[in-house]
């Protein structure tokens, strides 16, 4: 088994409420779905997000190269 750990991709954190609250910039969801053809050729089975919303949304970008995975967003302080 491999595990690969990703990065979110660029926040914009000028448009949040809050950090945890902040979302991709447009940078970062370019990012993230790079990061989603790279996750789709290396055959990701599985994916694992954490609460925070650019860190789900990068997560989404990956989903979406990779419909069959499985994925679980971990609940707060998991």
């Amino acid at each position: 088994m491999e595990i690969t750990l990703i990065r979110h991709g660029h926040v914009d954190y000028d448009r949040a409420i809050d950090r945890f609250a902040a979302g991709l910039s447009p940078r970062g969801r370019a990012e993230a779905e790079r990061a989603a053809r790279q996750c789709a050729a290396w055959g990701v089975q599985f994916l694992v997000a954490s609460t925070i919303v650019c860190s789900e949304q990068t997560g989404d970008a990956i989903l979406a190269a990779i419909p069959d995975a499985v994925r679980r967003d971990l609940d707060e302080l998991q």
